[in-house]
């Protein structure tokens, strides 16, 4: 709601210390709008500070420059966002605004400084790392693996060759015919006699 409506009447009451020691009675500070000086009363249209709700914070709806019409539509309108500050919450409340601006100013433009430089970095990777030559080199070691699996497959097929041969070779030496005198031991791939 925008601002405190006026709804306190200047009859005094006691306070609740006065009451009990039953001292003569204290005045409540009557409140006037802080710019012609009217006392705010049922009958006088006027809001209160909506930061600091400080009893001398009242401003009459002629000061403020409100039509009736508007200030009764501010005052039952429970949605309004419209707010009334006095002199010195409005500068505090501004001070806030401006320094919350300037810092998203602040921000933003390091925001803007951080892009440029990504983008700069970004076409310095792509100058340093073209896909092409990437995909170029990725070929070639792919050439490169098939003919090393290539050479070791043949490698393999001639180390069981020459195996099958020394095997064969074994085979028919072990086979001649030795003296029915001489013991023959055959182990590792030689002929042992006694």
């Amino acid at each position: 709601m925008a601002g405190k409506a006026a709804t306190a009447t200047a009859t005094a009451s006691p306070s609740p210390a006065q009451a009990t020691n039953k001292a003569k009675p204290h005045r409540q500070p009557l409140m006037s709008c802080n710019s012609c000086g009217v006392v705010i009363t049922d009958d006088v249209k006027a809001l209160q500070c909506d930061r600091c709700q400080a009893i001398e914070c009242w401003k009459c709806a002629d000061c403020l420059n409100i039509p009736v019409d508007m200030y009764d539509h501010l005052v039952a309108d429970p949605n309004c966002s419209l707010r009334w500050f006095c002199a010195k919450c409005d500068k505090v409340v501004m001070d806030l605004e401006n320094s919350s601006s300037n810092k998203i100013d602040t921000l933003v433009d390091l925001v803007e400084k951080l892009l440029v430089k990504l983008s700069a970095v970004d076409n310095q990777m792509k100058e340093k790392f073209d896909i092409e030559t990437v995909n170029q080199l990725e070929e070639k070691v792919k050439v490169l693996e098939d003919c090393l699996e290539q050479q070791q497959k043949e490698q393999v097929d001639k180390l069981s060759i020459l195996e099958q041969k020394i095997k064969h070779h074994l085979e028919e030496s072990t086979f001649r015919q030795v003296p029915e005198n001489q013991n023959v031991n055959v182990g590792a791939g030689e002929l042992w006699r006694r």
